[in-house]
């Protein structure tokens, strides 16, 4: 296949539908890719990203940006105590992250929608555990956000 002669592509099935955020809820999910990534800034993060295991939105994407600047390094604890990283194992001391370690540990994500440009899109507030109450379930089977999470725009790796 070259340039010049173009090449074949099967585009049966292909919608260019507008991407729809997930509801806000709690989902259940997997770590699919980590990377430590520089902002515009200069500064460092690392980019989860996370494919959705929940019934019904199976193989959904979701992506969250931990800062690694000193004041933001609890995001990246809080995240990685949630994947099953001992709090006492970072806890005050220098911890080497291998990320590659984290690839595939289920985990849940309380997700939100916010408006950027005009557009609704999923926000992920916050890494929890695997597992939890399902009780509170509503959104198709995803639990519903109640919690607020505080972020200083100093924290985002981006501007």
């Amino acid at each position: 296949m070259t340039q010049e002669s173009g090449f074949l592509v099967d585009f049966g099935g292909v919608s260019v539908g507008d991407f729809e955020p997930l509801p806000e809820g709690i989902y259940d999910a997997v770590v699919f890719t980590a990377e430590v990534k520089t902002s515009a800034k200069g500064t460092k993060y690392v980019a989860w990203e996370f494919k959705v295991t929940q019934k019904g939105s199976e193989g959904r994407k979701a992506w969250l940006n931990n800062s690694l600047q000193e004041q933001a390094l609890w995001t990246v604890m809080r995240t990685l105590a949630a994947l099953g990283e001992p709090v006492e194992n970072m806890k005050d001391k220098k911890f080497r992250i291998n990320l590659k370690q984290y690839f595939g540990k289920p985990c849940r994500l309380a997700i939100s929608q916010e408006e950027y440009q005009g557009e609704p899109r999923q926000r992920v507030l916050r890494v929890l555990p695997p597992g939890g109450d399902e009780e509170d379930t509503d959104f198709g089977g995803a639990t519903k956000v109640t919690e607020e999470v505080e972020e200083s725009s100093d924290d985002l790796p981006f501007e």
